[in-house]
């Protein structure tokens, strides 16, 4: 067993230094259990070493309290450091804020300069409606039509809509021989051609001379008219003559516009 008091010998009549160095000896010695706590033996020199002034510091654990009192001085330290910095706008380089960066509705139309402004408050124009045009050719017929009698030329179906139309076509007589005597007494005179174009019930209609004296005389008739159609229709251009005749290059087109406004005089 250790000795639980030190001999005065070696500490009553001894330096500080000897005393110091016979107390470091022996807390050198100290023995310590299998649970790693200090035997009875070692815990009685440390209290003579102690009683006898050995230069011993003891250490305590900081309370719960100082703990939570100096973490909270730090994080005010740290937090008046964040506050007093201040991001001015040259230190933000130019396409570096994203959309992702800025939280949703945190920047107001009223803080957007007044170009930004304007482009997100101009309307939008409206998008321009493209015209379409429907065309129905007829190369020729047709032929050898009795006179007097109006005969389907060529027609064209068209949806609903307001449209510009219009119709062309040659009529062409079928004369016999000419009598000359006839000729110079001018008894046969002239015969003409008439087409009419129907559109929904509207018509626009073309006269033309297409013989004179038994001699063809060829004319080309033209007709057009604007219509508002309120379902599908079909546009149909019928032609007469006074004489037997024939048609060729005959066409009808249709092409729609925005609206039709028209303006009738009495």
């Amino acid at each position: 067993m250790l000795p639980t008091a030190l001999p005065r010998s070696l500490v009553a009549g001894a330096n500080p230094q000897a005393r110091q160095n016979v107390s470091d000896f022996f807390r050198a010695r100290i023995r310590f259990n299998d649970y790693g706590a200090a035997s009875p033996d070692s815990i009685a020199v440390r209290q003579a070493l102690d009683s006898q002034g050995g230069n011993h510091m003891k250490h305590r654990r900081p309370s719960p309290a100082l703990v939570i009192s100096i973490a909270a001085l730090v994080a005010a330290c740290a937090g008046s450091a964040v506050a007093a910095t201040v991001i001015t706008s040259k230190q933000i380089q130019n396409g570096t804020i994203q959309n992702v960066d800025i939280r949703d509705a945190t920047i107001r139309s009223g803080k957007l300069s007044k170009g930004v402004q304007n482009l997100i408050n101009k309307k939008a124009p409206a998008p321009a409606t493209g015209k379409i045009a429907y065309e129905q050719v007829r190369k020729a017929g047709p032929e050898n039509q009795p006179a007097n009698v109006f005969q389907r030329v060529t027609s064209l179906k068209v949806p609903a809509g307001a449209y510009v139309v219009t119709a062309n076509t040659i009529m062409t007589a079928f004369t016999g021989e000419t009598n000359i005597l006839e000729a110079l007494l001018g008894s046969n005179g002239s015969v003409g051609g008439t087409c009419i174009l129907d559109v929904g019930g509207v018509t626009a209609s073309s006269l033309q001379t297409i013989a004179i004296n038994d001699r063809q005389t060829p004319a080309t008739l033209g007709m057009q008219l604007t219509r508002t159609l309120g379902a599908d229709t079909e546009i149909i251009l019928r032609c007469a003559g006074g004489i037997a005749w024939r048609a060729s290059e005959s066409t009808i087109i249709a092409t729609k516009v925005d609206s039709v406004t028209q303006t009738v005089e009495p």
